[in-house]
């Protein structure tokens, strides 16, 4: 065993040597040509032979290690370049991919519980190396989106995981914001020029585009069937079930009509407008809920909570379903939400009397 260690230090020290003695050979190769380059200010110098080729291999080693340093340099700021371009390009791809997502969710106006643990996802990726303000503004994009979730689970307007929410444009505007720092947060962190990017300016923009937008939309009417089939929550009721809300949707339209207000079907909801009063809005329906078999209302704001609460009690009365409820809206004014049973012919009266009372107290 001994001999078999003996061999290998010997095949160790014969792989050595080449490169030992290319060194050593370089070194004298450099040596010599020093010794005769600077033969000349050797001489003015009055130097022996011995000094003079001193001299030399100091020199020659003097180039040699610095000549090794600058190389070494290089090669570091080297692997430093490619290791900055691995990180850019991979923090460009983490940007892109969480971007990506939350546009998906824009570009259908819908967003699903399962698109909410995507950008969980892509958060996640973020830690590793997306800067500080665009995670914050990722985060907020998701904070919002479970926001609107929850109130949809609250009132009813999803019933299944795998149900998709319609964004309204109040909240469309607010994702936006979110998505404009993002995307903003990003170049930063990218060390792109930011400086002729406003945010606020941005942020303008984008209200003012989505408001066109969603005027553009709105003109384009639709059908009481159209609009049911965007609802998430109607895609789990039968043929028959469809069949009778669609039903039941017309008859509370036709009644309506007949308090004295006309609709107007959009792609996310059904308004009721006062011909006769500079087609001011009154009513909204927002959504249908599977779970209560209900359609999600409200009326526009009033400075009359007075007004508002009577009713309130009415609906109350008549079903606990309708969940009624009164908010502020702005400084003064308050607005009514509640479930209407649209098959309750008691509830279908309390509101078309309600419609009534408003125009005439307050459309004068």
């Amino acid at each position: 065993m001994a001999a078999n260690n003996k061999e290998d230090d010997k095949k160790n020290n014969n792989e050595k040597s080449p490169t030992i003695n290319y060194n050593l050979i370089g070194l004298v190769v450099i040596s010599i040509a020093a010794f005769f380059g600077f033969g000349a200010i050797f001489s003015q110098m009055q130097l022996n032979i011995g000094a003079q080729a001193s001299s030399a291999a100091f020199a020659a080693l003097f180039i040699l290690l610095s000549t090794k340093f600058l190389m070494e340099k290089e090669s570091e700021n080297n692997l430093k370049n490619e290791k900055a371009n691995k990180v850019f390009e991979a923090n460009l791809k983490d940007y892109k991919n969480a971007s990506q997502k939350m546009l998906k969710i824009m570009e259908n106006n819908t967003i699903t519980e399962k698109e909410i643990h995507k950008l969980l996802h892509s958060l996640a990726d973020l830690i590793i190396f997306g800067s500080h303000n665009s995670r914050v503004a990722f985060q907020e994009f998701i904070t919002k989106s479970q926001k609107i979730f929850e109130e949809a689970l609250t009132t009813g307007g999803i019933n299944q995981r795998d149900d998709d929410i319609n964004l309204k444009k109040e909240d469309s505007i607010i994702l936006w914001k979110y998505i404009v720092k993002f995307q903003i947060a990003s170049r930063e962190g990218l060390d792109l020029d930011i400086k002729r990017l406003d945010k606020e300016s941005l942020n303008k923009t984008f209200v003012q585009l989505i408001s066109q937008q969603d005027n553009i939309d709105n003109k384009f009417g639709t059908s009481e069937y159209e609009w049911l089939l965007r609802k998430g929550s109607t895609k789990r009721l039968s043929i028959d079930e469809f069949k009778k809300i669609e039903k039941e949707l017309e008859n509370l339209i036709r009644k309506i009509n007949e308090a004295g207000l006309k609709e107007k079907i959009a792609k996310s909801q059904i308004t009721f407008r006062n011909p006769k009063f500079k087609n001011k809005v009154i009513m909204f329906i927002n959504d249908y809920t599977k779970k209560t078999g209900t359609f999600r209302c409200d009326i526009t704001g009033t400075p009359s909570r007075e007004f508002l609460e009577r009713y309130e009690k009415e609906l109350t009365k008549a079903s606990i379903l309708t969940n009624a409820s009164i908010k502020p809206h702005g400084k003064n004014n308050n607005y009514m939400l509640f479930n209407l049973n649209a098959g309750d012919e008691t509830q279908i009266k309390i509101i078309t009397d309600m419609l009534k009372a408003y125009m005439e107290e307050f459309h004068k």
